[in-house]
């Protein structure tokens, strides 16, 4: 390897450990948002373990928006990890439960999460849910 070629991978890599921690946080930010739709959108409070374990809490929000700021750091971003376990590294579950949501803006502009609920009924016949305060009549 000649001197230009080294200096050429030398800023290579400092550009990796520059756009890194971006890409990372984005990434993370994409996947915390995409679960959080998942369990606003689908599901019902009813289904057993899940329900009242991970998808009560997620629709908290719509009811009290306060409600977070009442609970705990592991009571408020563990069901983010939990969901994020099995396909995500723990590092990648440390980034999603600090996740600023700054994708959330650009993915509605686009029409994101509505183009996915629309492929995801295409594929399974399920609609997503339409009413924010009927879930909350079921929780005892």
């Amino acid at each position: 390897m000649d001197t230009d070629q080294r200096v050429a991978h030398a800023g290579a890599a400092q550009l990796a450990r520059l756009y890194s921690p971006v890409a990372g946080i984005v990434t993370a930010d994409f996947a915390s948002g995409l679960i959080h739709w998942g369990a606003d959108t689908w599901g019902s409070v009813d289904i057993p373990v899940i329900g009242k374990a991970f998808i009560r809490p997620f629709r908290e929000h719509h009811i009290d928006p306060t409600a977070i700021t009442r609970h705990d750091f592991i009571e408020t971003n563990g069901d983010n990890c939990m969901f994020a376990v099995v396909p995500l590294a723990h590092m990648t579950c440390r980034f999603i439960a600090d996740s600023p949501g700054w994708l959330n803006y650009p993915l509605e502009q686009i029409g994101f999460w509505r183009h996915l609920e629309h492929l995801i009924t295409s594929v399974t016949g399920q609609k997503p849910r339409t009413d924010d305060m009927k879930w909350a009549r079921k929780v005892e």
